[in-house]
């Protein structure tokens, strides 16, 4: 589920929040950049850990500060994104492709991941990337990587 323009409205729609409420119950979910607002407001966070894009232009606010405001029940984290296993939030935009080759790590195998890194031309991002802004992941999956893994 991505953001984006629109996000405040589909936050606020109780179609859209029931729909993401039974989902969680069917299958993993994966939110990313103000994503992960909507995702806030559908109670699925509650008392977990998320996260979402911090970056604005002025004069917006921090969605990541706004999800620490609107949702206190939330344990908001600042990190290229949060996995806890069937839910995972990711930040903003670029950090989009970072979730995408995280869920490919964990699912497929580091191998599948590199090889579409290289084939997308992020490999140098990636890495800079997870150097700089790790992941912050509390489900194990075949192999360390990010704050809570081990490094």
């Amino acid at each position: 589920m991505t953001g984006g323009p629109g996000w405040q409205d589909q936050a606020r729609s109780s179609a859209v929040l029931a729909f993401l409420r039974r989902q969680a119950e069917r299958s993993p979910i994966i939110s990313v950049c103000t994503g992960g607002l909507i995702l806030a407001a559908s109670g699925l966070r509650d008392g977990k850990q998320a996260t979402t894009k911090r970056e604005i232009v002025a004069p917006e606010l921090s969605p990541l500060q706004r999800m620490r405001t609107e949702y206190p029940s939330i344990i908001v984290r600042e990190a290229s994104l949060v996995d806890e296993g069937t839910i995972i939030t990711g930040g903003g935009v670029s950090l989009c492709i970072d979730t995408v080759l995280h869920v490919l790590r964990r699912d497929f195998g580091l191998e599948m991941a590199t090889e579409t890194a290289r084939i997308l031309e992020y490999q140098r991002a990636w890495t800079a990337n997870l150097e700089e802004f790790p992941p912050l992941i509390t489900a194990r999956f075949g192999g360390p990587v990010g704050r809570d893994a081990g490094d």
